[in-house]
């Protein structure tokens, strides 16, 4: 598991060749708050879309994207993604599940296509049916087929 730190944000801005001022804050379930760059989470459309579209708020004013619903380290890696691209096994492991329901909410194909992978290589007995269930709601068939035919396979045991 690894904690918040500056290391996945973007170091210097591209054109002026200075360090950018980050323009969002991301408000995790825990109160933390993560610094972003409205430029870089404009590759997210639908993240772009919650500041701009917040009840009360103006794009002028606090620019906060409340993630509020899963673990604030799922948040955390799922910001490292859009930043950086990387998605560690570990963070797979750890919070797959909830990463392919941020990746699902936010329409990030690549870490849906990721978690879809390292969720199907986790599959248990004890945990295929959960997994199938959330490969529905989250619109993984790729998923669900791997979840039915490890239960086709494992059926006793399942």
């Amino acid at each position: 598991m690894w904690t918040y730190d500056n290391s996945f944000l973007p170091s210097r801005d591209c054109f002026s060749g200075e360090s950018p001022i980050p323009d969002v804050r991301i408000l995790t379930s825990s109160g933390l708050t993560i610094p972003a760059h409205s430029t870089v989470l404009a590759s997210v459309p639908k993240l772009l879309e919650r500041i701009i579209d917040r009840p009360g708020k103006s794009w002028n004013s606090k620019k906060i994207i409340p993630i509020l619903d899963v673990p604030c380290n799922a948040v955390l890696s799922f910001i490292r993604f859009i930043t950086s691209s990387r998605c560690e096994d570990f963070e797979i492991e750890e919070y797959g599940i909830n990463l392919l329901a941020l990746s699902h909410l936010f329409s990030v194909p690549q870490l849906k296509e990721r978690c879809t992978k390292g969720l199907a290589e986790q599959l248990t007995s004890e945990n295929v049916v959960d997994v199938l269930q959330l490969s529905r709601l989250y619109d993984a068939p790729d998923l669900r087929l791997k979840c039915l035919n490890f239960m086709s396979k494992e059926f006793k045991q399942v």
